[in-house]
């Protein structure tokens, strides 16, 4: 008919800041969770189960040594074995590791993200050649949902083993443009 309203309620609020030398614009800077191996039992050089907690999460690795070192403490998994941790509840944007064979011959490691997306199990994976010189590797998830890391070597004839330190993740958070197109947001 025409007819105008008086105005509504006034709601304020601040965006943030767009990081445009970010290069995954959905994970904000800085650190969300590490494990820097520093918690692992004492230094074993022989091959068993390892568990301990570390910032909130619980790890396990099994026919894993504690003796190798990177940038200090480090886990070294053997033959297919995994590092897995708990469920953290965060999304993750991305993953930085440090990773090296601490023997001669060189390995595969599989790094694996698994989380639950609308009732079915995903899981995202990388596989890395892993020599005797220290790398350091970062990878993009972008899982909004609450996630396990399984860390293990490819299971081979001989003795395939990796030393692994110092994970690092962001926290992802659904960006403005991922809201809107996945109609998420409703005012």
């Amino acid at each position: 008919a025409g007819n105008i309203s008086e105005n509504s309620l006034t709601t304020n609020f601040t965006t943030t800041e767009v990081d445009d030398t970010n290069p995954n614009p959905g994970t904000p800077g800085g650190s969300c969770g590490t494990e820097d191996f520093e918690k692992i039992p004492a230094n074993a050089s022989g091959y068993a189960l390892r568990q301990w907690t570390n910032n909130g999460i619980s790890w396990s690795a099994e026919k894993a040594r504690t003796d190798q070192t990177i940038n200090n403490r480090a886990i070294t998994l053997n033959e297919g074995k995994a590092l897995k941790s708990s469920t953290i509840d965060s999304g993750i944007g991305s993953l930085s590791i440090t990773f090296k064979n601490p023997f001669s011959t060189d390995s595969n490691l599989n790094i694996k993200v698994v989380y639950t997306e609308d009732g079915q199990t995903k899981e995202k994976l990388y596989t890395y050649k892993v020599t005797s010189t220290t790398k350091t590797e970062t990878m993009s998830f972008n899982i909004h949902q609450p996630f396990t890391f399984e860390i293990s070597t490819v299971e081979t004839s001989d003795k395939n083993r990796v030393s692994i330190d110092d994970l690092t993740w962001d926290c992802y958070t659904l960006s403005t443009n991922e809201v809107a197109k996945n109609n998420s947001l409703k005012v």
